[in-house]
């Protein structure tokens, strides 16, 4: 990242987040991070309550702390961030999702303090059932909110009466950091290799995937689907998938991987890209499969068409026919196939510039400093 060669003495900025994870709120808390080393005097990063896969793709340049905290209210997670805070001298924290909570117990301890909150609501199809009370009351304590996309911008003006937001987009960042390179997605070259990088959650709406490899399946394709996300086998959501992928005997065509740090190789892989879910904001995992230069198939939720344009299969949620047409008509058509993926790929470089969108975020630093 070469954006600022000169960083602004003043800009010393934590990153906070809940935990490591491979989520899309997750990765923008440890891209930034990266990214804004050399382009701010100080770059750290906190993970509150669980580390995970991400820990291994912070920079060592990145000074990273985990506060394992415990309950909602961890007075010895909290001593530990202001302590954190005071050692470096932080101006700016920058808190991610859920992680406002912690900042607006910080900025009680410090007031001085300047808190971002950046808002990854994945859920914005259904913003009209979102909680907001509380947020309201926390953002008290913000200096400024940054939505990752148009609804979540508007939806802080109405809901929590907040002047001073700012839509930015996501944005993926090849990794510095050597990747183990350990997920292999099998060997079978004839065999087309689909990759959805989702964590488990409802909304993502897995099913729907399942279903759609159920019928190509049927169809004669030889195609495999390689789930990469977080999950827990107790979930009843997680047992609902695999015992679908039992009762269907799709065992051979369906794979659940969990977590993993090295997306960039499981992207190499891969033949297509993914995404079925049924609400979204700003898929980091569609940046990621545009990035990988995939052809990509999503449902019409969130900004996936937008970002899609004319490049990509776009459905309608919750239709594994359309989904599994969808795939289907790329298995057939490869040359067109790659000529989205590349065209994709060039558009994806021009609206979702990452050096554009750090000095975006560090304007935005500078303003509430001021």
């Amino acid at each position: 990242m070469t954006y600022n060669p000169k960083p602004a003495n003043n800009l010393r900025v934590l990153q906070l987040i809940d935990s490591l994870e491979a989520g899309g709120a997750e990765r923008m808390a440890v891209n930034l991070a990266n990214a804004l080393v050399g382009n701010v005097e100080f770059s750290g990063l906190v993970a509150t309550r669980r580390e995970g896969d991400l820990k291994h793709s912070i920079s060592p340049q990145v000074n990273y702390l985990f506060l394992d905290r415990k309950k909602r209210i961890d007075f010895n997670a909290l001593v530990r961030l202001r302590n954190f805070a005071e050692q470096h001298s932080i101006t700016i924290v920058h808190a991610h999702a859920t992680s406002f909570f912690m900042a607006f117990l910080l900025k009680l301890l410090k007031p001085g303090l300047k808190v971002i909150w950046h808002d990854h609501y994945g859920e914005s199809e259904h913003l009209e059932a979102r909680p907001y009370k509380f947020i309201r009351l926390a953002c008290l304590s913000f200096s400024h909110i940054i939505s990752v996309n148009p609804d979540l911008k508007q939806w802080a003006r109405d809901k929590l009466k907040f002047s001073k937001v700012s839509f930015v987009r996501n944005f993926t960042q090849s990794s510095r950091i050597p990747e183990d390179r350990v997920t292999c997605l099998g060997k079978a070259s004839e065999e087309v290799k689909i990759v959805q990088i989702a964590n488990f959650r409802p909304q993502k709406a897995h099913s729907t995937a399942f279903e759609a490899m159920r019928i190509l399946k049927e169809q004669g394709f030889r195609v495999s689907l390689h789930c990469i996300g977080a999950y827990s086998e107790k979930d009843p959501y997680v047992k609902s998938l695999e015992s679908y992928i039992v009762d269907n005997k799709l065992s051979d065509v369906i794979k659940l991987y969990g977590s993993r740090s090295d997306i960039s190789f499981i992207l190499e892989q891969a033949d297509i890209g993914l995404l079925s879910s049924r609400s979204e904001g700003l898929p980091l995992s569609l940046l990621e499969y545009t990035q990988a230069k995939l052809p990509v198939v999503v449902t019409d939720v969130g900004q996936c068409a937008e970002v899609v344009g004319e490049f990509g299969q776009v459905v309608k949620p919750d239709n594994a026919k359309a989904l599994a047409e969808a795939i289907a008509f790329y298995i057939k058509n490869k040359a067109i196939a790659q000529n989205h993926a590349r065209a994709l790929h060039i558009k994806m470089k021009k609206e979702f510039d990452s050096e554009r969108i750090i000095s975006e975020i560090i304007a935005i630093y500078k303003a509430a400093l001021k």
